[in-house]
């Protein structure tokens, strides 16, 4: 596996807005070079990518059927659990999701997460909270 530099994070941007519909926040901050991170990829032009932060919160995109990748996401699951250090991972959807359970079998703890979509106009009609409260927007 690569880790893409700076100058290649492009195209893991491109990954993203073209296959993925719910995205975590820590991905695009990683990608941004907003919070430190890495970005793994099979191959300069990516089909499968890993996008990590220092902390060990992980999400994995693009092509499931990769096995090259995918045994390298096992590894890497196995290194940090031996030197005893996080291993978050987020999928993006329900084939990653078998791929994942496959990978992992017993080592793996599903946890469900929900994705939310901020909606100013219903805000706006509503932002009064008893007499005593009320939101401020600054755009």
């Amino acid at each position: 596996m690569l880790i893409l530099s700076e100058n290649d994070v492009e195209k893991a941007i491109t990954i993203l807005e073209n296959n993925v519909k719910t995205v975590p926040t820590f991905t695009y901050s990683v990608l941004n070079n907003f919070i430190s991170g890495i970005v793994y990829a099979d191959s300069k032009n990516p089909e499968t990518i890993l996008i990590g932060t220092q902390s060990g919160i992980y999400f994995v995109a693009g092509k499931e059927d990769n096995q090259k990748f995918n045994n390298f996401l096992l590894e890497l699951y196995r290194q940090r659990k031996s030197e005893e250090l996080r291993f978050t991972l987020f999928s993006t959807n329900e084939h990653w999701d078998c791929v994942i359970h496959e990978l992992f079998k017993e080592n793996l703890k599903k946890v469900n997460r929900y994705s939310f979509e901020y909606d100013k106009k219903v805000l706006h009609e509503n932002n009064r909270f008893a007499n005593e409260y009320a939101i401020e927007f600054a755009y």
